[in-house]
């Protein structure tokens, strides 16, 4: 219990230094800060939905269409997509929005296809990836904010593609409290770990676009 306030709650980190550092960042780092205060509105509202006993899954839906749509944006502000991750974009985001839009009107989701879920996963984690990569030609990539931001994203699917993949297997298929644990501890300290690199991003020099 205490360790899930502590994941929960660390999204309080880089709100905090955004605020506290937000007299020198820059355009595109203001809509990252705009973006973790979205982050602590879903925060709040999916843990009073579950502390009330209410469905929460469509919070967490509408949570990944906005990460989804927006990091693919914050990124190519930053750096030009190749054609060939452009299109994995137009692809991935096309099915994120039809599965949303679907699952409100028709109830129907492609939660429950494996195909669906392993492609959104590999595309965060391509995305921050080669974004990393982009980075590296620079003088000091750690004196760039957007190489903490990727390095989280990075670090968090990761995680998550683990946790998925892992479930997969029989030996770690059954609901059994070992590990329904494990996979929450896997998944509050990516989560963790995740926002403390967001919070490290304003401490860097202002990004240029």
């Amino acid at each position: 219990m205490v360790f899930n306030i502590i994941s929960v709650s660390s999204i309080l980190f880089p709100l905090i230094a955004g605020l506290y550092f937000y007299y020198r960042i820059g355009e595109l780092q203001t809509y990252f800060l705009w973006f973790i205060g979205f982050s602590c509105v879903f925060e709040i509202a999916s843990s009073v939905l579950a502390y009330n006993g209410i469905q929460n899954h469509w919070v967490f839906r509408l949570f990944l269409v906005c990460d989804f749509l927006f990091f693919a944006w914050f990124f190519y502000q930053r750096h030009k997509y190749p054609k060939w991750l452009l299109i994995f974009t137009y692809i991935i985001s096309g099915f994120i929005v039809f599965d949303y839009f679907n699952t409100l009107l028709l109830h129907v989701s492609l939660y429950h296809s494996n195909l669906f879920f392993l492609s959104v996963f590999l595309y965060f984690i391509v995305l921050s990836y080669y974004v990393l990569i982009t980075l590296l030609d620079e003088y000091s990539p750690t004196l760039n904010p957007i190489f903490w931001i990727a390095s989280a994203r990075l670090f968090y699917y990761t995680c998550i593609f683990v946790i998925y993949v892992s479930s997969s297997f029989p030996i770690f298929s059954s609901n059994s409290s070992h590990s329904v644990d494990t996979f929450a501890i896997i998944n509050g300290v990516g989560n963790i770990v995740c926002n403390i690199l967001f919070g490290v991003s304003f401490l860097c020099k202002r990004v240029q676009v």
